[in-house]
């Protein structure tokens, strides 16, 4: 819900910003917004989204089987938020990478 909504003002940001840079030249010039709010808004969409990239590669998806040979589990479980499936960590050893595997109800 929330990457929704990020995602949905982000857009919002964007169109503004856009409107603004096509809109420009052709108003008057006593009507051009200050460069400044220009900045602002371009500074905005930047942080917003380089966040929502950041997000998307740091936290993984959950995903439904076991990981497979090489892998073991942790004793660490939590109840995912945007699901409310229970999961389980697993990670590899030799590399320590991890991986959320959803848990079978139960």
């Amino acid at each position: 819900m929330r990457r929704a909504l990020a995602w949905i003002i982000g857009t919002a940001l964007v169109a503004t910003t856009v409107a603004i840079i096509i809109v420009w030249p052709l108003a008057p010039a006593h009507t051009h917004p200050d460069k400044a709010v220009l900045g602002w808004l371009l500074i905005q969409c930047v942080i917003l989204f380089a966040g929502l990239v950041c997000e998307r590669i740091h936290y993984k998806a959950i995903e439904s089987g076991t990981p497979g040979q090489g892998w073991e589990t942790s004793s660490e479980r939590f109840i995912d938020p945007e699901t409310g499936k229970p999961v389980a960590v697993w990670y590899h050893p030799a590399s320590g990478e991890r991986r959320y595997v959803a848990l079978p109800p139960g």
